[in-house]
């Protein structure tokens, strides 16, 4: 089970379009103690489940045509940082699946691959 540590519990920020979710999001990121890690974020609701699914956890070489090096996903790029997940309602059941495991293990699964790799990010989301 994943030790939560301060700074580092997800967050969930509900509002409607245009009250400032995002800007909420990037306070929470620079003012928090994961200021010097990255700040990264992705619109759930404008790709494909597959798609979604590369972006997130990232995949190996040999699970996409032409790839020529295995691909990482925004958890481990964003290491010690803060992924902002835009219209979480929107990802399929089968990607918040795969969010709620890498909350409680603390570790991503990359598309094709059989090894988790460790993660250390804080998880902000909204609707």
């Amino acid at each position: 089970m994943h030790q939560w540590v301060e700074g580092s519990f997800p967050v969930l920020i509900m509002g409607e379009a245009g009250t400032g979710k995002e800007l909420l999001a990037r306070a929470l990121h620079h003012l928090g103690p994961r200021k010097e890690g990255m700040l990264m974020s992705i619109r759930c609701g404008s790709m494909s489940e597959e798609q979604l699914d590369i972006e997130l956890f990232g995949c190996v070489a040999s699970h996409l045509p032409n790839a020529v090096a295995d691909r990482k996903g925004i958890f481990e790029l964003a290491q010690t940082g803060t992924v902002f997940l835009e219209e979480i309602d929107q990802a399929s059941p089968n990607i918040q699946t795969k969010l709620v495991r890498m909350l409680n293990e603390g570790e991503v699964r990359r598309s094709g691959d059989s090894v988790g790799r460790k993660v250390s990010v804080r998880l902000v989301t909204s609707i």
